[in-house]
């Protein structure tokens, strides 16, 4: 799972190379909001070239909206000209099962066409409103494809009429239902909205944290300056991991002895209930490279 992930115009050749020299764990090339009606076109071509250009680069792409005029070709044009080298498409605005249901049907006919596995593309659906937040449930189990779910905190907060950004409250309940939806579908953990202060790690450095504690994987980025502070909030520490691989260590000796719950050092008492979140823990901080204290 990815901690930072980067938002990239894909018709700006220089901020996308900006953005393959940086340390995101993945770019997001849009073709959406950041991107003019009259260079939807060149937008699509350069994704394109970007997906074949950098095969090793996490890549992945937002369509425009699948209400839009633009999505059919968004996709025709991706499956058609960059083959298996697309790989994930996130899809805006999402409101409804159905929606995600048309895209995967569309994606099944445009695979086949292009010789591409079927189900080869993974999608992963931007909650964005009021309506989409009420089926976000129905939209989670939509399809085999669907792999996560995020949120697009300025258009939900202009749906609402939520005061944003103030201090992560008016994200609580938003945040709490994707964290749900996505767990109980068997989906990955989802992904956090933006922070829209670039200069601010402050509260970047908040924010993501707020987020990680709701069960947050990762969060997206503005501009490659936020992406060193996400990537250290969505990280295991050293000592986490540590008291994780205690932990790990504990119930192993308490397994031994025939027990199932135990009480640690400093007098917490855990149960099978800790045992998973621990072996995520130490899973993370081996992949990260992060050696315990």
């Amino acid at each position: 799972m990815h901690r930072s992930m980067l938002f990239v115009p894909a018709d700006d050749a220089g901020l996308l190379a900006d953005g393959v020299a940086s340390a995101a764990d993945g770019l997001i090339l849009d073709l959406e909001d950041t991107v003019a009606l009259d260079r939807k076109a060149e937008a699509r071509d350069q994704a394109v070239d970007a997906l074949r250009q950098h095969p090793g680069r996490s890549l992945s792409v937002r369509v425009n909206s699948v209400d839009s005029r633009f999505v059919v070709e968004d996709l025709t044009v991706l499956v058609d000209a960059a083959g298996e080298n697309v790989r994930e498409v996130w899809l805006p605005k999402v409101e409804r099962p159905e929606q995600v249901t048309h895209v995967d049907w569309l994606l099944r006919s445009l695979e086949q066409r292009a010789g591409v596995p079927v189900g080869h593309v993974e999608l992963r659906a931007l909650v964005e409103t009021a309506a989409g937040l009420e089926e976000i449930s129905g939209i989670a189990r939509a399809s085999q494809r669907l792999r996560q779910l995020a949120f697009g905190i300025a258009d939900l907060s202009g749906d609402l009429g939520l005061r944003w950004p103030t201090d992560g409250s008016e994200q609580l309940y938003v945040r709490s239902r994707l964290a749900v939806a996505s767990r109980a579908a068997g989906l990955a953990r989802p992904v956090d909205s933006v922070w829209p202060r670039i200069d601010d790690e402050k509260g970047l450095r908040v924010d993501s944290r707020a987020a990680r504690t709701l069960g947050f994987s990762g969060k997206f980025a503005l501009a490659p300056s936020q992406v060193e502070t996400i990537n250290e909030a969505f990280s295991p520490t050293p000592e986490e991991v540590r008291r994780a691989v205690q932990l790990l260590e504990a119930f192993a000796s308490a397994e031994r002895d025939g027990r199932a719950a135990l009480q640690l050092p400093n007098g917490e008492f855990v149960d099978y209930a800790f045992l998973h979140q621990a072996e995520e823990m130490v899973e993370a901080g081996r992949r990260l490279g992060v050696v315990p204290d």
